[in-house]
């Protein structure tokens, strides 16, 4: 029977130290497979009780515990206790995490809840805002839930924010939206990605 997985912890350290990640697919499909942490020394620092370990980002790690996902440090504490369906790293100090009844919300980094679960989608925080759903309509949130503006009532899909602009879908089109909900690139693209260094992938 397994109970460890030894090899997975120091490819976990290694993918870690290089900045990369390492897909194993036992990571997500055996839970009998028990996970931990080593340092450099091969001192364990986080007990090998996880079904699942992602790697560390920013001094944080995924972790998931019966069938339920949580945040831990370095030291192996809980900054967001396994109580969630889903989650994904800190984006702007705030997490998207799922609730049992499938609904998404954010959690702060001292596991308070920052914004109630309430949205069927949601994605990470970006120059202070999310774009969520609800109900079949995106908007966009800031970190106290609060709608900045209003998203024009013809867009069907949002991406994030990046210089300033963010992608939004216009039937079959994409065009790029502002921090005040106007369309300053009109829909025209196949698709469109966020920007970087003052360009997008479109």
């Amino acid at each position: 029977m397994k109970s460890t997985n030894f090899l997975g912890a120091v490819l976990t350290i290694a993918a870690g130290t290089a900045g990369q990640f390492i897909y194993d697919p036992l990571m997500l499909d055996d839970e009998n497979v028990k996970r931990g942490y080593i340092d450099k020394t091969g001192t364990m620092i986080v007990s090998i009780k996880n079904d699942y370990n992602s790697t560390f980002a920013d001094g944080t790690a995924l972790v998931k515990v019966k069938s339920r996902w949580g945040c831990v440090d370095r030291t192996g504490a809980y900054l967001v206790p396994a109580n969630y369906r889903m989650m994904r790293r800190f984006s702007e100090d705030l997490a998207a995490v799922q609730d049992t009844a499938e609904l998404w919300g954010y959690a702060a980094k001292d596991g308070s809840v920052a914004i109630a679960p309430t949205y069927n989608a949601v994605q990470d925080f970006h120059e202070g805002l999310a774009a969520v759903v609800k109900g079949g309509k995106p908007f966009f949130i800031d970190k106290t839930g609060r709608v900045p503006f209003l998203t024009p009532s013809t867009v069907t899909e949002l991406g994030s924010f990046a210089a300033g602009l963010a992608p939004a879908k216009v039937d079959d089109k994409w065009g790029y939206i502002d921090h005040s909900g106007s369309m300053v690139i009109a829909p025209q693209y196949e698709d469109a990605s966020m920007f970087l260094v003052g360009q997008a992938k479109k």
